[in-house]
């Protein structure tokens, strides 16, 4: 009832005069939430649900996310009522949308992902895990896979620039590498759509050069795909210039009369 009349005052006098800021506003809307829990008018699965899938959303796409990619559609119709009922995300054929102010609100403020019962480490990796289990059944030699990894590529490609932009390389969930290179492969054969099969490879190769070490096998790997994209978007020079960097860890990990040398 509060939050009806601040609203209805707001549209009467002009938004210069709202007497609340978005994050008050933002933080009242997250304890009414809370609030079913106290008084047990929403069952409490729900109401933790509602919590996690505001965690998870804050770091997808902002509109656009199907609702089977953040875990069972039949699961999560309570939690996504008692957020609707707030304003806190919209559900339409399928797809759950958040504006981005408030996916960086709680991105951002401590005092929100408290509330949540998160953190930016725990939810990244939950995030990440449920993009793993979406895409997971991807392979260039079964067409029925493909829209599986097409709806999930540009939500991996959104959380992997977020995850470049703001956190430290030691903080990576670990299976962002599998699911970026899963989503680069169909990028790269399947699509090719290899600016974004780029992008997913050198953030790959960031990661696999901080954590393996520049001689690792797997860095090899990466430069030798980053060579094959830049190789079809006709970079020769540095299509050559990754296929060498490759060559030469596999010569020094391998020996010259190694198959994969």
């Amino acid at each position: 009832e509060k939050l009806a009349r601040w609203k209805r005052h707001a549209e009467g006098v002009g938004e210069e005069e709202y007497p609340w800021g978005f994050l008050e506003m933002l933080l009242l809307s997250l304890q009414e939430v809370k609030r079913h829990l106290m008084d047990q008018s929403a069952p409490e699965e729900d109401v933790q649900g509602a919590m996690r899938l505001l965690r998870m959303m804050s770091w997808l796409l902002p509109t656009g996310v199907p609702l089977n990619l953040l875990g069972n559609p039949e699961a999560l119709a309570g939690p996504v009522k008692l957020l609707g009922g707030q304003g806190l995300v919209t559900f339409a054929k399928g797809c759950l949308s958040m504006h981005p102010l408030v996916q960086q609100a709680i991105r951002r403020e401590d005092i929100i992902l408290q509330m949540l019962g998160g953190s930016v480490e725990t939810t990244l990796q939950e995030v990440v895990g449920d993009l793993k289990e979406f895409v997971k059944g991807y392979t260039r030699d079964d067409k029925s896979t493909f829209d599986k990894a097409a709806a999930g590529a540009p939500h991996v490609l959104h959380v992997v620039g977020l995850v470049q932009e703001t956190v430290a390389c030691e903080q990576w969930p670990e299976e962002l590498d599998d699911v970026a290179g899963k989503v680069a492969g169909y990028l790269q054969d399947i699509s090719c759509a290899f600016g974004n099969a780029l992008v997913l490879r050198s953030a790959q190769l960031a990661y696999r050069t901080w954590k393996p070490g520049h001689d690792h096998v797997d860095v090899a790997a990466t430069c030798i795909n980053m060579g094959v994209v830049l190789r079809a978007q006709g970079d020769y020079a540095g299509a050559l210039e990754n296929y060498q960097k490759g060559l030469e860890i596999q010569l020094k990990t391998y020996g010259h009369d190694h198959v994969d040398v």
